[in-house]
């Protein structure tokens, strides 16, 4: 097992890092690390650790210019009200060769494997695209970062991987998804997908306000957002919408965006 996973999550052989939860969480609730960085190569020894939930590693995926595993790291703005089952049924919908895992911060990692090394400029051209399309991250690795591997403690772990039904899936049926789910790069390439609309009524909508919909607003700005939305909401009716029913589109759209409505 160890040995797959070696092989797998190849990358920089010159460095890795560890982390250790502080137990602290921020305003979003994600969870806070304590990182080292270690120069020394990613071993079978240290693979041993990391499931056993002795020493928690993260690699970067980059050695050189080149790659052969990727990921996409979802971040949410709301960690403690966030649900994984829109991007695993993302995946599954738009057939990605993407597996969800998720993260020590209770995020998602969207990992890509590939059966060979390949151009990291190539790599992540494909998944920038996906990102833009489904997914709106902020990271999209390789990005000259190391990334937390899964299954840190594998017998008591909280970092799986989610299946095509959304069920948490042992370590075992995570490299079972891996042999089935790993393209080449010309595999990669020939991937279409159709543009991804969170729901129709928000298709005119810029990615930001569909991202804000789809994982609800918990911040602040809350009066100039819903703002924003109705000159949106005028505009794709052409103006022709009357104060009642501006103000009756508002009322359904403050509910739907904000994690705290703004009260009436």
């Amino acid at each position: 097992m160890e040995q797959k996973l070696l092989k797998i999550f190849e990358g920089n052989s010159e460095l890795f890092i560890t982390t250790s939860l502080t137990g602290e969480v921020d305003e979003r609730g994600k969870k806070q690390v304590k990182v080292l960085t270690v120069h020394e190569p990613v071993t079978l020894e240290l693979w041993k650790q990391h499931l056993k939930g002795e020493t928690r590693i993260g690699i970067k995926p980059e050695n050189g210019d080149v790659c052969k595993w990727g990921c996409i790291d979802i971040d949410p703005r709301n960690y403690t009200t966030f649900s994984e089952k829109k991007i695993v049924d993302i995946i599954r919908d738009n057939q990605l060769p993407l597996i969800a895992v998720r993260s020590k911060s209770g995020g998602l990692h969207l990992f890509l494997f590939l059966n060979d090394w390949y151009p990291v400029k190539e790599v992540l051209k494909v998944l920038n695209e996906w990102n833009k399309t489904f997914f709106y991250s902020e990271e999209v690795f390789p990005m000259n970062k190391c990334l937390n591997m899964p299954y840190f403690n594998m017998d008591q772990t909280t970092e799986f991987a989610y299946n095509d039904n959304n069920t948490p899936v042992m370590i075992n049926n995570f490299l079972e998804m891996i042999t089935k789910k790993t393209v080449t790069l010309e595999q990669l390439n020939n991937i279409k997908v159709k543009e991804y609309e969170p729901e129709s009524d928000w298709k005119h909508y810029p990615p930001c306000v569909q991202k804000m919909i789809s994982e609800k607003w918990e911040g602040n700005h809350r009066n100039e957002l819903l703002f924003n939305v109705g000159v949106l909401e005028m505009k794709k009716a052409d103006g022709s919408l009357n104060a009642s029913e501006i103000q009756n589109i508002l009322q359904r759209r403050n509910y739907e965006i904000f994690t705290t409505p703004l009260r009436s």
